[in-house]
């Protein structure tokens, strides 16, 4: 999988978790910390004893010793909790009605007999509020209901489509915007339940009074979950913008045009060549019965044109070879944007800035496996845990003609030489003029060591802080 999959499908996870926090919410007494908001049972007694403008000595028989400290309010219940013991009763939405809730709060205390305390109690409660404005309290039950079932009904929303974000973005390439659009709308959606939520706080018993407590964990869960979302869906198109790479291609040196022919796909007989009589690509050459049919038009090309389509021929050929052999190799892998260069492969929209032609995260040790098979001197400490930067130089000439590389790239090269956990490997293409008999390739793994070694040989351009290399071998 793509850096980018896990990204998304990491914030995905935070986020699910965040939506089931805030559905769980008083479920059961477990659950009680997640809830959206509480009352204190005392402040609440007080205060609605003030709004029935009733005289301060009443208020006591609203404060029985039978009722609990707190009231929690979550999106699937309502919990009451005493010093000793919680009791939750689930409900969807949650009642907003008082006299409901001292009724079940004294059932739960007093056993479910309707003793002369509960009678007595119930009476002070329902006394009380039949003298309060109705537009302050009973009016808004039925927003509290509205904004509550919308606010539950779009975080359902949100926690589906989490589940089905990690497979949709599989669809999309990760360069694509559309990658990001689906858990950006599922980050919305969760904003959007957490600022009903809110609304639905204010509509209830909790904005009757002030009791000087703000959102619960429930809500906040919510609020977090989907602004992580959001700002993984933002960072990650910043992340992969259209930075430009010092050195969009490289070009070649001194080469003759190709032949005249109506352009034709590339390599469209690709065979295998592992199963071809490959030798050693490091020190020598490997023959490929890979197809190269594709030809210039009578027209002569224009130098930039050419160059990139010799770039995408090789970056085409090395796509293919590792694609029957090494698992996980595909589109997210290839990191370049010649890749739309034929129009047969979607447009890669990421920064070459912080990417070779290709990426590649080894976790099957694959890669490392089929390089050491053809012979390339990898290093003991590549790993499952080694992400591979291969950068593509091709040439219709052969391997030692002079080519050009940036100064981004000679950056890389420096930033990951004799790095166990990346690996950069230049590789060549060359021989691509001649067709099926004479592509071949040569890999040359950290080529900042050989640079010093003198089996590379770099030398500086003034004009744009690259280098023009030259094999030895």
């Amino acid at each position: 999988m793509s850096r980018s999959w896990w990204w998304v499908t990491g914030f995905t996870v935070l986020s699910l978790v965040a939506n089931f926090v805030f559905i769980l919410g008083c479920v059961s007494p477990a659950t009680v910390d997640l809830a959206l908001y509480r009352v204190n049972v005392t402040l609440l007694a007080n205060g609605l004893n003030s709004l029935a403008r009733q005289d301060p000595s009443k208020a006591d028989a609203l404060h029985a010793q039978s009722l609990p400290t707190y009231w929690y309010w979550g999106a699937s219940g309502v919990c009451e909790v005493w010093p000793a013991i919680t009791n939750c009763r689930s409900a969807f939405p949650p009642t907003q009605d008082i006299v409901s809730i001292v009724r079940g709060s004294l059932i739960d205390h007093y056993g479910g007999d309707d003793t002369q305390d509960m009678i007595s109690i119930m009476n002070a409660w329902s006394n009380t509020l039949d003298k309060i404005d109705p537009s302050i309290l009973k009016n808004n039950e039925a927003k509290f209901a509205a904004q509550s079932k919308a606010s539950v009904g779009l975080a359902i929303v949100a926690i589906v489509l989490d589940f089905a974000v990690p497979f949709i973005v599989l669809a999309f390439d990760s360069s694509s915007y559309l990658y990001f659009l689906f858990p950006f709308i599922s980050g919305l959606l969760a904003l959007a339940a957490g600022a009903l939520a809110m609304l639905s706080m204010h509509n209830g018993v909790h904005g009757v009074i002030n009791t000087g407590e703000g959102a619960g964990p429930g809500i906040l869960a919510l609020f977090v979950g989907g602004g992580l979302r959001l700002v993984s869906c933002l960072s990650g198109p910043c992340c992969s913008s259209r930075r430009e790479k010092d050195d969009y291609y490289a070009p070649e040196l001194g080469l003759g045009s190709w032949g005249a022919g109506p352009p034709q796909r590339p390599f469209h007989n690709f065979q295998d060549p592992y199963q071809s009589n490959f030798q050693n690509p490091y020190q020598n050459t490997s023959q490929s019965p890979l197809r190269n049919d594709y030809q210039a038009s009578p027209v002569e090309e224009d130098r930039e044109s050419r160059n990139k389509r010799i770039g995408y021929e090789g970056e085409h050929y090395i796509f293919q070879m590792f694609g029957s052999k090494v698992r996980g190799w595909g589109l997210d892998n290839w990191t370049s944007k010649l890749r739309n260069r034929m129009h047969r492969y979607p447009e890669w929209h990421g920064s070459e800035y912080h990417h070779a032609d290709f990426t590649y995260d080894d976790e099957f040790g694959d890669l490392k496996l089929a390089l050491g098979g053809m012979g390339v001197p990898v290093m003991p400490e590549w790993s499952t845990r080694t992400t591979y930067h291969l950068e593509i130089k091709t040439t219709p000439g052969e391997c030692h003609k002079p080519f050009v590389i940036s100064a981004n790239q000679v950056r890389l090269m420096q930033l990951y030489d004799q790095d166990p956990d990346n690996a950069f490997i230049l590789v060549r293409v060359f021989g691509t003029g001649g067709g099926s008999a004479t592509t071949r390739v040569r890999y040359y793994p950290n080529p900042w060591s050989l640079k010093q070694s003198g089996h590379l040989q770099f030398v500086p351009m003034t004009t744009d802080g690259g280098y023009q290399v030259t094999p030895t071998y």
